[in-house]
C-alpha cells in the first residue's frame, strides 16, 4: 500500500510503514495565521508541494496591500485569499479616484493643460507599477480556487470571459490543501 503525502504530513510517517522516502516538515505560527510545509515525496501519489507557502489570512486592509506590493511583489505561485485580492483591487480603485481627483485640483488651480499632463503621467506610472503585482494576486486568486493561473487569459474572450475570470474571483477558498498551497485555516 503506498501512503501519501496527505497522511504522512499529519501523521510524520505512513501508516502502512512505508515512509516512501519522502521529506517532511511542517510549522505553524497561530498567532500570525501562518503555516508553512514541504513536501518532497514525489512516490508518495500526494501532491508535489516545494517551496515555503504561507497562506495567510488578512484581517485588515493595509496588510493585504503590503503583502501584495512589498511581499509578493512578482510571486505567481501560492494562493491569495479573497480579502488579499480584494483589498488589493480596492487599493487600487482608490488610488485611481485620488489621482482624478488631483488632476481636477490642479486643472482648476493650475488652470492649465500642463498640471494635467503631469497628473496624467504620474498616474500612467503608477499603474505600470502595479501591473506586476496585479497579474500576480490575480493569478494567486486563481489557485486559491484550484483553478491554475492560465484561465487568465479567459479576459481576453469579450465580455464571458471577463466574467467567468470574476465568477472564480468570487469563488470561495477550496477549504483543504491544494496542488498550489495550503489553505487558509481561518478564512472557511
Amino acid at each position: 500500500m503506498k501512503c501519501n503525502a496527505w497522511e504522512e504530513e499529519r501523521n510524520g510517517s505512513c501508516s502502512s510503514g512505508n515512509n516512501c522516502g519522502g521529506s517532511y516538515s511542517q510549522s505553524s505560527e497561530t498567532a500570525n495565521h501562518t503555516y508553512n510545509r514541504q513536501y518532497s515525496s514525489a512516490s508518495c501519489g500526494g501532491p508535489q508541494m516545494h517551496g515555503n507557502f504561507e497562506p495567510t489570512y488578512y484581517r485588515n486592509f493595509a496588510s493585504a496591500v503590503r503583502t501584495c506590493l512589498k511581499d509578493k511583489y512578482a510571486t505567481f505561485s501560492g494562493r491569495a485569499t479573497r480579502s488579499e485580492f480584494w483589498f488589493f483591487y480596492l487599493f487600487n480603485i482608490l488610488a485611481a479616484i485620488s489621482f482624478f481627483v488631483i488632476e481636477l485640483l490642479l486643472a482648476v488651480v493650475f488652470d492649465g493643460m500642463t498640471s494635467t499632463v503631469i497628473a496624467t503621467l504620474f498616474y500612467l506610472g503608477y499603474s505600470l507599477a502595479v501591473i506586476v503585482p496585479g497579474l500576480a494576486v490575480s493569478v494567486r486568486r486563481l489557485h486559491d480556487t484550484g483553478k491554475s493561473g492560465w484561465l487568465l487569459f479567459l479576459v481576453l474572450i469579450p465580455l464571458v470571459g471577463s466574467l467567468v475570470i470574476l465568477v472564480f474571483y468570487i469563488l470561495g477558498s477550496d477549504s483543504y490543501d491544494n496542488r498550489y498551497g495550503l489553505a487558509p485555516r481561518e478564512e472557511r
